[in-house]
């Protein structure tokens, strides 16, 4: 296993094929480790408590901004990615990002592509 943070993005319109994609992934991050402890799943029910609200990545911030318990390191799998079309809506990822935890690997999931491309830099210190 790898030291520092991994961030991988699937993204497709085949739900069959974005599905084995990202359990390939998740089986290679996970390796020998407790997939149960390891592992946590963030998603539109996550993002939208309810209609009446704009999708947030709190949820998502939130668990990969959390250590590993039991377990050296912690996958984040974000599915749903395609809901945020808007730059303000990913800019606390994007922080994220800058200085990702090095105990926590992140999945990003697109099942389908944005309405709208966001488009994001980072660079690496």
């Amino acid at each position: 296993m790898a030291d520092g943070a991994r961030v991988v993005v699937v993204k497709g319109d085949d739900a069959s094929l974005v599905s084995q994609a990202l359990q390939a992934i998740v089986n290679e991050l996970v390796g020998g480790g407790d997939r149960s402890l390891m592992v946590e799943e963030v998603g539109e029910a996550n993002y939208v408590p309810d209609s009446s609200h704009e999708p947030d990545l709190v949820p998502l911030i939130t668990a990969v901004q959390t250590p590993p318990f039991l377990t050296e390191r912690r996958v984040v799998i974000a599915r749903h990615m395609g809901l945020f079309t808007k730059q303000d809506q990913v800019e606390s990822l994007v922080a994220w990002l800058q200085s990702p935890s090095p105990t926590t690997d992140l999945v990003l999931v697109w099942k389908r592509a944005p309405l709208r491309p966001v488009s994001v830099r980072c660079q690496r210190p």
